[in-house]
């Protein structure tokens, strides 16, 4: 999702985008020198990155730490796909089905 920041007009929250009405968020990402962070169900912030060019590699990260059990379903590739990596569906090589 994408924040915008306190004053931003509600009808500005588009596709995704929500408005941080007391700046809570802001002030923590600012905190910590976050400009994305992956939070996890349970509400844990799994990991942050300073710049969005990092996040495919924080979602890598999440997927490498999870158990083998856990990558299932149609959003979970091989190990051989990565978010900075994907296959592609069509592809011959691509060892699963999307």
């Amino acid at each position: 999702m994408r924040l915008l920041p306190p004053g931003t007009p509600a009808e500005q929250a588009r596709g995704g985008a929500v408005v941080d009405t007391e700046g809570t968020y802001t002030a923590y990402l600012n905190g910590i020198g976050a400009r994305a962070v992956l939070v996890r169900p349970d509400f844990y912030v799994f990991g942050g990155t300073a710049d969005t060019e990092g996040t495919p590699a924080l979602v890598d990260a999440l997927r490498d730490a999870l158990p083998e059990a856990a990558l299932t379903g149609s959003a979970a590739g091989p190990r051989g796909c990565s978010v900075s990596t994907p296959c592609r569906p069509d592809s011959p090589s691509c060892p699963h089905r999307w």
